[in-house]
């Protein structure tokens, strides 16, 4: 049996977590690719906020149908800052949710979706999603914990 060390099985778990609680393989999906009336999306952000030295990173990833108002949107919280982010999901951050509504006006895109399981949420938390993506700018705003928090949309 091949012995494996504490790290190596964190990234492996956390992977596997990811992949299979989410449903969306974890290779990065390339950030604002827009192909007829669909859009996907990557978002990023450090964690803590400026002054405070990050840790961790936001990322939401998004697919969506502009046309039929539908999609779906994953949100995770990794270690390492976003210029450093490793492959290891923090635990009890992971959260997918179902697109409700869209809508579009003029370069911005308003999206507003809900949780899939509602039970991971903190009683702090609601299990509404909205996004506001302005991919014009590289950028989009969300929720966490309770304050906006910008997030850059990278290139993969």
């Amino acid at each position: 049996m091949n012995s494996v060390d504490r790290r190596s099985f964190l990234k492996v778990a956390g992977v596997s977590t990811m992949v299979v609680g989410i449903g969306l393989p974890v290779t990065k999906i390339l950030a604002a690719r827009a192909t007829g009336s669909t859009y996907s999306f990557r978002g990023l952000a450090s964690l803590p906020r400026p002054p405070l030295p990050a840790f961790a990173s936001y990322v939401l990833e998004g697919r969506l149908d502009i046309e039929r108002r539908t999609g779906a949107l994953v949100q995770n919280v990794f270690a390492g800052a976003a210029d450093l982010m490793s492959d290891i999901a923090l635990p009890g951050h992971a959260r997918t949710f179902q697109v409700t509504d869209i809508r579009k006006i003029g370069d911005v895109v308003y999206v507003r979706g809900i949780g899939d399981d509602q039970s991971q949420l903190d009683t702090s938390e609601s299990p509404i999603v909205e996004v506001r993506l302005e991919p014009s700018r590289g950028m989009a705003i969300t929720q966490f914990m309770g304050s906006d928090l910008e997030l850059k949309l990278n290139a993969s």
